[in-house]
């Protein structure tokens, strides 16, 4: 619950006001083995976007040792959904959604929303295996298309 979490410090970001529900916010913590958690906020719809750096025992590493453990905790921070491996297959299934019809659009359509479900999940494995287990299918669907 979280009334038994310990406050360790507020962030804030603006959000339009809008129905609840309508606005997606982005949360990302990561932390390293030096005690630093690194907290963004960002809200896609505005391009709005908040950080706060949390020491777990201030003042025990200098600005440079923080600034270097941010620098290697930024390369773990880039999204699935913002890697080439994964907008190159999202282009392809919007390409073969637009050049094919009924069962097969369906179909496609579908491994389209459950795409974006694990790009949200942000598990490297499940896309991976996703790709993999899609990728010849859609082969087979674009050589028709050749022929």
């Amino acid at each position: 619950m979280v009334a038994d979490n310990i406050f360790l410090a507020e962030l804030s970001v603006n959000v339009p006001p809008k129905p609840a529900g309508d606005v997606r916010i982005d949360v990302r913590f990561t932390y390293d083995i030096n005690g630093i958690l690194d907290v963004d906020i960002s809200v896609p719809l505005t391009g709005a976007k908040n950080s706060l750096v949390i020491e777990q025992n201030p003042g025990a590493l200098t600005a440079e040792q923080i600034q270097q453990s941010l620098s290697k905790l930024s390369l773990l921070k880039i999204h699935p959904r913002d890697e080439q491996i994964n907008q190159a297959f999202i282009a392809r299934l919007d390409n073969l959604y637009q050049l094919t019809l009924a069962e097969t659009r369906d179909w496609i359509s579908n491994c389209s929303r459950h795409f974006s479900y694990l790009l949200e999940k942000q598990d490297p494995d499940q896309l991976a295996d996703f790709r993999t287990k899609v990728e010849p299918t859609l082969d087979s669907l674009e050589r028709e298309r050749l022929q």
